[in-house]
């Protein structure tokens, strides 16, 4: 086998992972895991305010109090900053 071929076989067997990786059963699993989650959170801690995030994660929970846009930082590793701009602030204290 020579390197060529290898190098394709590595990227088909990437490519196969990548695609299990995102399969629909995976995806539905995630938002079962994070509704129990948020569930789970929102028993433990009652007097936090529970609000739903409109880009993604509105069907988590029947018990928001509040809706608004948090700021994804996925992929952007160490990075913890906070954009007001995205938030609804009247939801605040």
């Amino acid at each position: 086998m020579d390197t060529d071929d290898r190098a394709l076989s590595i990227y088909r067997a990437a490519r196969t992972i990548k695609r299990k990786d995102n399969s629909l059963y995976n995806a539905l699993r995630s938002i079962y895991e994070d509704s129990i989650f948020v569930g789970e959170v929102s028993q433990l801690r009652p007097e936090l305010p529970l609000l739903a995030d409109l880009r993604c994660g509105f069907w988590y929970s029947h018990g928001f109090v509040a809706m608004c846009y948090f700021k994804s930082t996925d992929g952007h590793t160490n990075d913890c900053s906070f954009s007001t701009a995205l938030v609804l602030l009247s939801v605040g204290p």
